[in-house]
């Protein structure tokens, strides 16, 4: 009787530890996972705030281009810039149609 006994209580044994094993095996693997996943949610959160950072940028320039061309008179610029000549309605500032009405308005009111 106490062998049977014996024997049953390493089996229980032996089956608990079995159970421990695989408990710890699973957590492990769960640790792994979520690893990766703050790893992956780390880089989502950085692409989108590159992109937040990039929409806030693109905004402020349509805006500052929105009230330059209704308010050409809120920015002060000199007197020989491209601006101060067309008040803000040619923002192709060095391109060869905006330079050459600058040059013509230029030479007509030196003449």
């Amino acid at each position: 009787v106490d062998n049977i006994k014996n024997n049953l209580t390493n089996i229980i044994d032996k089956f608990g530890n079995a159970i421990d094993e695989g408990q710890t095996k699973i957590t492990d693997s769960f640790k792994g996972v979520s690893e990766q996943i703050k790893k992956y949610l780390y880089i989502a959160f950085i692409i989108v705030l590159l992109i937040l950072i990039l929409l806030a940028l693109n905004l402020c320039t349509n805006l500052f281009m929105c009230v330059h061309m209704y308010c050409p008179s809120c920015f002060k610029h000199h007197r020989n810039s491209s601006y101060s000549e067309n008040n803000g309605r040619d923002f192709e500032i060095g391109t060869t149609t905006a330079m050459k009405s600058h040059y013509q308005q230029n030479l007509s009111e030196n003449r």
